[in-house]
């Protein structure tokens, strides 16, 4: 019901209007008070796909997101280790443009800055470094 004017605008529970003294007084609104809402006013949300999806949605029918849920402690971890690298690396590159510059040879087993960079920080947070990489390329996005 979308009638304003008509007296059971705020008694309807598949009104809008319903929800105001609700909210007011306090009580409590589900999802599923709000799924039958946006199903019985088409006006709320014109477009029919949208409001299918949000119908479903709120009635907890669409799929969540894959994987392990992250623990606070395992982001700020990870949050730590993306700075030691970010601290980390534009020291060894500069160590290693030095001895470029002096005519040092690389040898084969000489690892590349950032390379070196996750083996550090992999013995000091006791990873192996493939997930120090994973790691600090997962926040930085590359």
């Amino acid at each position: 019901m979308t009638d304003e004017s008509s007296p059971f605008y705020s008694y309807d529970r598949s009104s809008v209007g319903w929800l105001y003294p609700r909210k007011e007084r306090g009580l409590d609104i589900l999802n599923e008070d709000l799924a039958r809402i946006v199903e019985a006013n088409v006006d709320l949300v014109p477009d029919p796909l949208l409001r299918e999806l949000i119908v479903e949605g709120l009635r907890g029918q669409l799929h969540a997101k894959r994987g392990r849920k992250r623990l606070p402690s395992r982001i700020a971890r990870d949050l730590y280790i993306v700075s030691l690298y970010d601290d980390l690396l534009p020291r060894l590159q500069a160590r290693a443009g030095k001895r470029s510059a002096a005519g040092e040879k690389k040898w084969a087993v000489n690892l590349a800055p950032a390379e070196k960079a996750y083996a550090v920080i992999g013995r000091y947070m006791g990873m192996v470094p493939e997930r120090v990489r994973n790691i600090v390329s997962q926040i930085k996005g590359r």
